[in-house]
């Protein structure tokens, strides 16, 4: 089981290569992270994200990443705020029953420096 922790997440391989279990905040590095431990282990196929959210343009960030990875995302207890962001990344996206998905309006500030470049028509959400 390879481990990748920083201050306030950490992601955790599991023994057979196949999942990541991403938990904590949201914080610069996470999706830096995330997408090495997704390029040396391409057996991955789900990211399971645990966390109560953090930084929105991190979130967005580890969206892109799960996206163009192809990776499924799981939710098995919470995801909330940026973290929801990032589930909806997910080729199939799935939440346990004892799972929960939190989503909540964002500043309009944080997306419109988060959504330079992208494909979305609009900084409200």
């Amino acid at each position: 089981m390879a481990v990748t922790a920083r201050e306030s997440f950490q992601l955790t391989l599991s023994d057979d290569k196949k999942v990541i279990h991403l938990m904590g905040s949201f914080r610069s590095g996470i999706s830096a992270a995330l997408k090495t431990m997704l390029v040396k282990n391409p057996t991955v196929g789900t990211v399971v994200l645990s966390s109560p959210g953090g930084s929105m343009i991190d979130g967005i960030a580890v969206e892109k990443i799960i996206r163009q990875h192809g990776v499924n995302t799981h939710v098995e207890l919470m995801c909330a705020s940026a973290c929801s962001e990032a589930f909806q990344g997910g080729k199939q996206r799935t939440v346990a029953p004892t799972g929960r998905l939190g989503f909540h309006q964002a500043t309009q500030g944080i997306f419109q420096a988060a959504l330079v470049g992208d494909e979305r028509e609009s900084a409200s959400n």
